[in-house]
């Protein structure tokens, strides 16, 4: 991961921290500010059981690693990542 997608990825992050609680209409501005870093968003019971990276009051924020030719996978290795997973609490 280079050092700005690293410092892209720690943006989200605090952005979504700052939020009283994330609503779905905000990713669009997100993926403006961000357009290097991969946003998904889902509903926290589409996923299997798992720790988040950041629990926030209405949505968990997963790392997202990826690369070409290869499968997206979770992980809590922030250096790996590029992209995170908004998971939406019901």
């Amino acid at each position: 991961m280079t050092t700005e997608t690293h410092r892209q990825l720690l943006s989200v992050i605090a952005e979504l921290r700052a939020l009283d609680t994330f609503e779905p209409a905000s990713l669009s501005a997100l993926q403006l500010r961000h357009p290097a870093i991969a946003l998904t968003l889902c509903w926290q019971d589409e996923l299997v059981e798992r720790e988040p990276y950041v629990a926030l009051s209405n949505v968990e924020i997963h790392l997202v690693a990826s690369a070409t030719h290869q499968c997206s996978t979770l992980t809590f290795d922030l250096a790996a990542s590029n992209g995170l997973l908004i998971a939406l609490q019901d």
